[in-house]
């Protein structure tokens, strides 16, 4: 297993950004998308790979073909449903919402993490 040197960013709410990742490298989580998969120091894949392997599976094809018309999986699919599925993880009415809201308080704990 491999690390870098960063901590990963937060998945949650990123439809609402503009740019992705720390340094606001990419523009469009489309674009973030291929990133991990490719550097290799996360997956350390390629696109060639992942196409053979999702290809297949019979319930991946069947899915490709649910979501784009196709039972074939490509590169741009992939990158497209990852981009949707990234962009669908959203908090929402967590504790720090309603804390927000002024219908909750935090606890001295929650308190100082806030501060």
């Amino acid at each position: 297993m491999s690390h870098t040197l960063r901590n990963a960013p937060p998945l949650f709410n990123l439809a609402w950004q503009k740019e992705f990742h720390w340094d606001g490298q990419f523009k469009s989580l489309y674009a973030e998308a291929s990133q991990p998969i490719l550097t290799h120091n996360e997956m350390a894949e390629n696109f060639f790979t992942i196409i053979f392997r999702l290809g297949s599976d019979s319930g991946y094809r069947g899915m490709f073909k649910a979501a784009f018309g196709a039972p074939v999986v490509t590169e741009d699919g992939i990158l497209r449903a990852l981009a949707k599925f990234t962009g669908t993880i959203t908090s929402s009415n967590s504790k720090y919402d309603v804390y927000k809201k002024g219908q909750a308080t935090l606890s001295a704990s929650e308190q100082n993490g806030y501060q």
